[in-house]
C-alpha cells in the first residue's frame, strides 16, 4: 500500500482574477508525500492538478506539455498514468510544501523515448521563487538521459532516480521545487514521486557508544504508516530491553501478509578516526532476499523513508553504506548481488564489523534498516541487542592455524601473531560432535598445547583473537587432525597368543620392536600366576613357547610386563 497525498485546489477570487490557492502540505518525517498520478482520468493526456504550476510549456500535437499520460503503462513505474515532459523547454513544479525546503529530499522513477541517449537532453531539478517567472528557477541538480540505461519508447520503467536532496538550497518564502526538461525533441515521463522530509533533530552521544535502549537514548523509530515496525521494549518471553520488529508493540514477530519498510535511526558524533567498529547481537529471520534487515552508518542528512511498501532504498540503494554480512551464515540464494543482506532462519548471532567514517569530526546516523514483503516466509522476530560502536578496526580473524606434535593424547595448536590481539580463545571438539560440546580455552601467545584427547580420534579446532574491550574477531576456519593411537591399545595389539585353544603349548608372539619386556606370564581367572617366562627384549621375531600341558581346562591369560606397559591376551587350555 502506498500512501498518497491529495491536494484541494480552492479557486478564490481576488479583484476579479481567478487564482488557485493551495495550503501548502506539511511533510510528517517518516511519512513521504507521494504522487504516482494514478488518481487522474484515462484521457490520455490530461492537464495536472492546479496545485501544480507550469511556467514553461509547449504545444505538442494539439495539447499543452507538461501532462499526465494516461493509460499507456509502458511509461510507468506503477499503474497506467506518469507524468510527460514532452519536448523542451518545459518546466513543471510541486505543489508548495509547509517544511523548509533545505529539509526536502526528492526520488523518482524514470525513462525517455529518445532513441539516442546522449541527445536525449537534461532533465534538472531545482527550486523556484516565483512560479509565474521561469527565469527564477536556480538549478540544484541535473540527471542526463544516460543516466536513465535503455532508452526507446518500449523500454523496461526500471530507472530510480533519488535520493536527491535540496540541503544546499537557501530558504525563500514561497520557494517551491521544480523540475525542467532543456535540449531534447523527445519526451522523457516520470513516476511515482516521492518527497521525504527530514527526521526529527537526534540526540547525538560520541564514542565509544552502548546502546541501553532507553527512553532518553534519542533512538528514532522511523517506522512511517507501517504495520510491522520498529519498538524499544522487553518482547513477550524476554527479559532484557531491546531493540525489535513486532506488529503488536509486545511479540518479536510480524505479520508477513503486509509489506513494511522501517528503520531505527541514532546520531553520533564522529571520531576524525578513519575506521570504527561495530559489534551486535540479532536475532532475524525472512524467506529469500525480501525480508532482510541491513545495517548503515551514514552521514545525518542521509533521509530513509519508511512505509507499507517495498522502495528502492530496500534493495541496492544506499550500498555505499550499507554493512557487508557476507560472512555471516546463513545467507539466502538470492543475496549474492546484495552482500549486505542479512538473512537468518532462526538463532542469535554476534555481528562484528568494519565501518568507514562517512563524517570525521562531524555528525552521523547508525541505522537498522528492515524490511518484508507480502509473501510468506519464516519470521523468527527480529531482536537487535548489545549494540556498541568504537573507534578502531575489528580484531583479525587468526590466520595459519596448524596442529602439531600429536600424540594419543595431546596436540599443539599455533596461528601467526597478531600484534593488536592480546589473547587468544581456542575452541576444539571431536570433529563428530556438535558445537554446543565443544572445548574452550585461553592463551596469550600464539601457541597452546591441547591436552586429555581421546586416542584415534579426529579433532576440529578453531581460534578467535581478542583485541580487548569486547573486540573479538570471527572464528577461524576449522582446522582438523586425528590424534595417535594410544600406547595401552598398540601393546594389546602387538602381542599375539596361539593357537587358542591350546592343548599342550602356548605360543607368545610379540611384534614390538625394540620394547624392553620385565616378564610374560600366565595366570589363571583367580589371579594367581601359574607359569612364568623371563624374556629381556621384543623384537619383531620373538616368539615364546610356554608348556601349559600340565594346567587344568579353563580360561587362562598372558601378561606381557613392559617398561612402557602391559598387554593381556586370553586362551583357552584344552
Amino acid at each position: 500500500m502506498r500512501k498518497k497525498i491529495y491536494v484541494l485546489a480552492v479557486m478564490c477570487v481576488i479583484f476579479g482574477a481567478a487564482v488557485a490557492q493551495c495550503p501548502p502540505v506539511e511533510i510528517t518525517p517518516g511519512i513521504p508525500w507521494f504522487e504516482d498520478f494514478e488518481g487522474y482520468p484515462h484521457n490520455a493526456a490530461v492537464p495536472l492538478d492546479a496545485c501544480w504550476a507550469t511556467p514553461e510549456t509547449r504545444v505538442v500535437n494539439n495539447g499543452v506539455s507538461p501532462f499526465v499520460y494516461t493509460g499507456y503503462p509502458y511509461a510507468c513505474h506503477s499503474g497506467d498514468n506518469s507524468l510527460e515532459l514532452k519536448q523542451s523547454p518545459v518546466m513543471v513544479v510541486l505543489p508548495e510544501f509547509a517544511n523548509d525546503i533545505n529539509k526536502l529530499t526528492i526520488s523518482f522513477w524514470g525513462n525517455t523515448s529518445a532513441q539516442n541517449a546522449n541527445a536525449a537532453g537534461t532533465l534538472t531539478l531545482g527550486v523556484i521563487t516565483d512560479v509565474t517567472d521561469p527565469t527564477t528557477f536556480i538549478p540544484v541538480d541535473t540527471i542526463p538521459a544516460t543516466a536513465f540505461g535503455r532508452t526507446g519508447q518500449d523500454a523496461p520503467y526500471t530507472n530510480f532516480m533519488g535520493e536527491h536532496s535540496f540541503a544546499s538550497v537557501t530558504p525563500q518564502p514561497g520557494m517551491r521545487i521544480a523540475l525542467r526538461l532543456t535540449n531534447t525533441q523527445r519526451s522523457w515521463n516520470l513516476d511515482d514521486i516521492t518527497i521525504t522530509a527530514a527526521g526529527p533533530d537526534l540526540t547525538a552521544d560520541s564514542l565509544p557508544f552502548t546502546a541501553t535502549f532507553s527512553d532518553d537514548e534519542g533512538w528514532w523509530l522511523n517506522n512511517g504508516d507501517a504495520l510491522n515496525y520498529w519498538v524499544v521494549g522487553v518482547p513477550d518471553g524476554g527479559s532484557d530491553t531491546v531493540l525489535f520488529v513486532t506488529h503488536d508493540d509486545h511479540t518479536a514477530g510480524y505479520n508477513d501478509a503486509v509489506s513494511s519498510t522501517v528503520m531505527a535511526e541514532k546520531a553520533l558524533l564522529m571520531p576524525t578516526s578513519d575506521t570504527l567498529r561495530l559489534d551486535f547481537d540479532v536475532r532475524a529471520g525472512g524467506e529469500s532476499h525480501f525480508d532482510f534487515l541491513k545495517v548503515f552508518l551514514v552521514p545525518e542528512e542521509v533521509e530513509f523513508t519508511a512505509g507499507q511498501y517495498n522502495n528502492a532504498q530496500s534493495q541496492s540503494q544506499y550500498g555505499d553504506f550499507a554493512l557487508d554480512f557476507t560472512a555471516y551464515k546463513p545467507q539466502s540464494a538470492g543475496s549474492d548481488g546484495y552482500p549486505y543482506l542479512f538473512n537468518l532462519s532462526g538463532g542469535t548471532v554476534h555481528v562484528t564489523a568494519g565501518m568507514a567514517n562517512p563524517a570525521p569530526g562531524g555528525r552521523a546516523k547508525l541505522v537498522f534498516l528492515w524490511r518484508n514483503d507480502n509473501t510468506t516466509g519464516t519470521q523468527p522476530g527480529t531482536i537487535i541487542s548489545h549494540v556498541t560502536v568504537v573507534e578502531g578496526a575489528p580484531c583479525k580473524t587468526p590466520a595459519n592455524v596448524t596442529i602439531s606434535g600429536l600424540t594419543d593424547v595431546s596436540a599443539t595448536v599455533s596461528w601467526d601473531a597478531d600484534p593488536d590481539a592480546i589473547s587468544w580463545n581456542i575452541l576444539y571438539r571431536p570433529a563428530d560432535d556438535t558445537l554446543g560440546n565443544s572445548i574452550t580455552a585461553n592463551a596469550t601467545t600464539n601457541s597452546y598445547t591441547l591436552s586429555g584427547l581421546t586416542p584415534e580420534t579426529q579433532y576440529e579446532v578453531q581460534v578467535q583473537a581478542n583485541c580487548g574491550i569486547g573486540n573479538l574477531s570471527e572464528w577461524s576456519e576449522p582446522v582438523t587432525e586425528s590424534t595417535t593411537v594410544g600406547l595401552d591399545s598398540w601393546l594389546e595389539g602387538s602381542v599375539k597368543v596361539f593357537p587358542n585353544p591350546a592343548k599342550e603349548v602356548v605360543n607368545v608372539e610379540c611384534t614390538m620392536y625394540n620394547v624392553q619386556i620385565e616378564a610374560v606370564e600366565v595366570f589363571d581367572v583367580y589371579g594367581k600366576v601359574v607359569r612364568s617366562v623371563v624374556e629381556t627384549r621384543c623384537t619383531t621375531s620373538l616368539q615364546t613357547r610356554i608348556n601349559v600341558s600340565g594346567l587344568a581346562d579353563g580360561v587362562y591369560f598372558v601378561r606381557v610386563a613392559t617398561r612402557a606397559g602391559t598387554a593381556t591376551k586370553a586362551f583357552v587350555k584344552k
